[in-house]
């Protein structure tokens, strides 16, 4: 598939939306941790650190039943 990104001078009014597309999925792409540009979207960045955090509470909570 053709890379229209960033593209001003269309010949379609597909390529324009194409353009549009891939600016949207390069905006989403940058929503990692910080400003970092990372492959995991935002969504998936924020899913592993809530799983990290959930771990860390289980564990916790295992080793205070412990005592």
């Amino acid at each position: 598939m053709p890379n229209y990104f960033d593209r001003r001078d269309y010949d379609s009014d597909e390529e324009a939306i194409a353009d549009g597309l891939f600016a949207i999925a390069k905006a989403l792409r940058d929503l990692g941790n910080a400003d970092a540009s990372t492959p995991m979207g935002g969504l998936e960045a924020l899913g592993a650190v809530i799983r990290e955090g959930l771990q860390n509470m289980a564990t916790a909570i295992e080793e205070s039943r412990k005592e």
